[in-house]
């Protein structure tokens, strides 16, 4: 599973910054993170690296593929011992090549950029056990640069990860269903618990607390949007702008009819820090946050029954219903950029195999790559 490793205050996220299969990851009105995908594929041909025993090696007998290519290896590119390295040109070639929709070419190419070091002689080890260097090229981590972790890299494990890649791969101008904007409308067939799987990807207390602080203004334009679309008369729509003004602090309690209740907005804090725009911090607990979210199902379910807000204490359940839903719509947002963040990832990594894997059958000429 893709998890959000943790918050980066600063202005950039360097290489520096990043570990083994970890990317930067920014988006819209949402602090910098750093996701991972360190458990997302299984190399094979590290798991063989990190195990000594010979017992790891392919077998002679079950695949003779293997000696074939140990054959190839050890008479030409042992001798000739030629760097295997992949150019950037080639490999943002082989990545048209890879993929056909279009927006997982644009989006596997920006990730690409990011990953490249700004320092020179730095690397990145974004896609390991493939490295990138400062000039854009890609190598193979010199630990697994062995016949048998080659063969199992190559062979083995872009097998396994052609076969998990749901993308059309031939070149095409139409989008795959993860980027047809039809598909992220679909809000009739969301499940209420959806967001429950992007919280549970969060991995630092931090990542939770910057989740769910929401910006005023934000949460206000929701607000009206909720108003227009379940069309409040101008009574009912006065009560729930009061009762949100009374939440941020812009106004006393004026013609209250003694129904307003404090404690229903516990759990929720309006702040005003001098750096930054008014906004709430909403408790970070997953019980709190499904107790607001589930107050909004009817809305994001799209069912709508008939709403009205004759009383401040009404007017203040349906601001709770209005941040539920704007914390639901955050999350569905965050879950699907996970996604194609991802996807990405993962078609940068099968190309940047595929584009080494070609390279190494020019030097081993005698051998026939695509056979297997």
């Amino acid at each position: 599973m893709t998890r959000l490793l943790n918050v980066v205050q600063s202005e950039e996220i360097t290489e520096f910054d990043l570990k083994r299969r970890q990317i930067p990851f920014e988006l819209a009105d949402m602090p910098k993170m750093i996701v991972t995908f360190d458990d997302i594929i299984s190399c094979l041909a590290c798991e063989i690296q990190s195990k000594s025993s010979v017992q790891n090696k392919p077998s002679q007998k079950a695949e003779p593929e293997y000696l074939d290519f140990l054959q190839n290896f050890n008479q030409t590119y042992s001798i000739k011992k030629k760097n295997l390295s992949v150019s950037l040109d080639e490999l943002l070639a082989q990545l048209s090549q890879t993929a056909g929709c279009i927006s997982c070419r644009s989006s596997a190419e920006k990730l690409l950029r990011q990953l490249i070091p700004r320092k020179t002689g730095s690397i990145s080890l974004a896609l390991d056990p493939i490295q990138i260097e400062s000039n854009g090229s890609i190598v193979v981590k010199p630990l697994l640069f062995k016949p048998h972790c080659l063969y199992t890299l190559f062979y083995i494990d872009s097998f396994k990860l052609n076969s998990e890649l749901e993308i059309n791969k031939k070149p095409s101008t139409k989008r795959c269903q993860l980027h047809m904007i039809e598909s992220q409308k679909q809000t009739k067939q969301r499940r209420i618990d959806d967001w429950t799987i992007v919280w549970n990807s969060l991995e630092t207390d931090e990542c939770r607390k910057q989740m769910t602080i929401i910006d005023c203004d934000q949460l206000l334009n929701t607000i009206n949007q909720y108003l227009k679309r379940n069309k409040f008369c101008s009574d009912c729509k006065f009560k729930v702008l009061v009762a949100f003004k009374i939440l941020t602090n812009e106004a006393e309690i004026v013609g209250d009819d003694g129904t307003y209740k404090p404690c229903m907005f516990n759990g929720i804090a309006y702040c005003t820090e001098m750096d930054k725009k008014p906004h709430l911090h909403i408790k970070p607990s997953k019980d709190f946050i499904a107790s607001l979210i589930a107050k909004a199902e009817s809305e994001i379910k799209e069912l709508r029954p008939e709403r009205h807000a004759k009383s401040i204490d009404v007017a203040q359940e349906e601001i709770l219903i209005c941040i539920g839903l704007h914390l639901y719509e955050r999350f569905f947002q965050l879950g699907q950029s996970l996604k194609i963040a991802e996807q990405a990832w993962k078609i940068l990594f099968y190309s940047s195999v595929i584009s080494l894997k070609k390279r190494l059958s020019v030097f081993t000429f005698d051998f026939d790559f695509e056979k297997y």
